[in-house]
């Protein structure tokens, strides 16, 4: 069996130990086949040969390294490493934040077969300061309004994207999965048609008007998690 999904993690000058925590939530990934693109911006430092070394080390040699000549920007950075996924399915991760458990992958592949989903996106569970010495688990959702994308009847993409430019009630992208093949698509389109550079979760608005977007109510990903792991909450 080939790759199934592809996981991007995108790095621009943040530090390795970041990094890393971001990787090692990756490689924990258990019953998946899945290839990992660390796509870095122009950052200051190249970690390079120090990742190539954290694969030896752990026998994994399903990845790619990419270090683009110039500063893209995020739109371009991740739609350059694109152009290298060969899992049929996507995930994208910010340096610094997780992916879940040691099943996100395969719950969000198992969703997506069931589902036939093209576009998609779960829940984050995010972490914040509790203006002390600890960090504490927010209540933190978005959208906020779910039921934007649950509709009697037949799904209306037209529909949903008028009440979402309405509500402005945008989709995170750490929170987004996609086919590889559309998330190319849409990120050429902000990136090169529309001039779009940092705001990637604007992919989901351009797909509302084509695709249905499936919400699976599980938890993907933590954001703001790396000082909480470190204090080992």
């Amino acid at each position: 069996m080939g790759v199934e999904i592809s996981v991007i993690i995108t790095t621009y000058n943040q530090p390795f130990e970041v990094i890393m925590h971001s990787i090692q939530s990756v490689l924990m990934q258990e019953n998946v086949k899945f290839e990992l693109i660390i796509a870095d911006d122009h950052s200051t430092c190249d970690y390079s040969n120090r990742y190539r070394e954290v694969f030896a080390a752990k026998g994994f040699s399903s990845y790619r390294l990419i270090r683009n000549e110039t500063n893209l920007k995020t739109v371009l950075n991740i739609a350059n490493a694109l152009d290298y996924a060969s899992g049929e399915y996507v995930k994208t991760i910010d340096a610094g934040d997780l992916l879940y458990s040691p099943h996100t992958l395969r719950e969000i592949l198992n969703y997506c077969k069931d589902n036939d989903v093209s576009v998609g996106f779960g829940n984050i569970v995010r972490f914040y300061s509790d203006g002390e010495d600890g960090y504490v688990r927010s209540d933190y959702r978005a959208p906020r309004q779910l039921n934007h994308f649950f509709e009697i009847g037949d799904y209306d993409s037209s529909s949903v994207l008028k009440k979402q430019m309405e509500s402005a009630d945008w989709i995170p992208a750490a929170s987004q999965f996609y086919r590889t093949d559309v998330y190319r698509g849409l990120l050429r389109a902000l990136g090169d048609h529309y001039g779009v550079r940092y705001c990637q979760d604007f992919a989901s608005v351009l797909a509302l008007g084509h695709y249905q977007i499936h919400h699976f109510d599980y938890p993907i990903g933590m954001s703001g998690a790396r000082e909480y792991l470190q204090r080992g909450i």
